[in-house]
């Protein structure tokens, strides 16, 4: 796998160099995105390629401050016609962090077609289905896995990994139904040793491979949506990945310059030995020109009486936790600047942690992005506890074609 997409992200490095190249070979072309018929090419090809250095504030942990060197390089293909849509996207990447901590790391992000079936779409592949409304903590988006090598560097949405799936979608007046199967058991990957995120043993009895099962009904109206989840899936946080049946749901409503959002659910496995109740409340509030403020916060409730948890060794676990999390983003210079600050802050057992990461990201011209930041772990609550002597500052360039 990792061999083949070096191969496709150099070919099409060679063939399209630095632009992107649309081609009529599907048409007459249709917008999977707004059922809309759409105007111009239908295949598209493209990537990008990107390097990011870090240095690290503390070296107690390291002999050499001088944390990473990384290389990343991506590739994506659509083609799209009037009764289907193919993707494909593929990520590949090379770290240097110190010899012993250097990884590589090949990923096949999604790879699907979807067909419309009267009045409903099919979408066969490794996919990434994100449920509920909130942005920076997971209530009931539970469907993919996450990338956790470096907590706290990206927000959620760029983490998420891809699942092989096949999803049905049926569309009613204002109800979209989905009925997923999920043959692909992914769990989150996690800092490997020696990573400086890796300080302590959390490896996994075994990784459970059967079948995963997921419903929804999403209704979207004029100013409000509400969306009821159930689903049985093999849990990250077990060590033997037990499976759990989840009953979730999520709402939200746009109030002026306001968007207010939450979430719950309810989760059980193992006979009863474990259950968890989680609820979110949150907001979106863009009154300011060009900022958009997001708040959120998280409670949560476990009941676990045998299950072994993935992070018991790390004392991360308790009874009552609490999770809070916020973004302020500003554009600037017609957009060409994107300044932004985010914060998420765990509270557990009169314990508290957490990570802010500052960055800016800078369109130096079409197709080139400069990106740099900080990021700082505090607090006595583990993991952050662990990470106190990693806080950074980093920078990457970014070169789409």
């Amino acid at each position: 796998m990792r061999a083949l997409i070096c191969v496709l992200f150099a070919l099409a490095s060679s063939l399209f160099g630095a632009e992107l190249y649309d081609f009529d070979l599907c048409a007459p072309a249709f917008s999977s995105w707004d059922n809309k018929r759409s105007e111009g090419g239908v295949l598209s090809v493209g990537g990008s390629a990107s390097v990011r250095g870090a240095l690290q504030f503390d070296d107690r942990n390291a002999p050499d401050r001088f944390r990473e060197l990384q290389l990343r390089g991506s590739f994506e293909a659509r083609c799209v016609n009037e009764n289907g849509f193919f993707k494909i996207t593929a990520d590949a990447v090379r770290e240097n962090a110190k010899d012993a901590a250097a990884r590589s790391d090949a990923e096949l992000s999604e790879a699907y077609f979807q067909a419309r079936l009267g009045a409903a779409d099919i979408k066969l592949g490794r996919q990434i289905v994100a449920w509920g409304k909130s942005d920076l903590l997971r209530v009931t988006d539970a469907l993919n896995p996450l990338d956790s090598q470096e907590p706290g560097m990206s927000d959620v949405g760029d983490l998420r990994l891809g699942v092989a799936m096949a999803r049905l979608d049926y569309y009613i007046d204002d109800w979209n139904l989905q009925a997923i199967a999920i043959p692909e058991a992914r769990y989150s990957k996690r800092p490997h040793y020696p990573s400086e995120f890796m300080p302590y043993d959390v490896g996994d009895t075994h990784k459970p491979k059967s079948t995963q099962g997921a419903l929804a009904a999403i209704g979207v109206f004029e100013s409000w949506d509400i969306s009821f989840y159930a689903a049985s899936l093999h849990l990250d946080e077990f060590r033997n990945h037990a499976k759990a049946a989840m009953f979730g749901a999520a709402a939200a409503i746009a109030i002026d310059d306001f968007l207010i959002k939450g979430e719950t659910a309810v989760w059980r496995a193992n006979g009863g030995d474990y259950m968890r109740f989680d609820m979110l409340a949150g907001a979106d509030y863009s009154g300011v020109r060009d900022t958009t403020i997001t708040v959120e916060a998280m409670f949560r409730h476990t009941k676990n009486d045998r299950v072994d948890l993935l992070m018991a060794s790390a004392g991360s676990q308790s009874d009552y936790e609490e999770s809070l999390a916020a973004r302020i983003q500003r554009d600037l210079l017609n957009a060409s600047l994107r300044l932004s600050a985010t914060t998420t802050i765990g509270l557990s057992d009169d314990k508290g942690g957490g990570a802010l990461r500052i960055q800016g990201d800078y369109e130096i011209a079409n197709n080139y992005l400069l990106t740099a930041g900080f990021i700082a772990y505090f607090g006595d609550l583990e993991p952050y506890k662990s990470f106190d002597r990693n806080d950074r500052v980093f920078t990457r360039m970014k070169v789409s074609f």
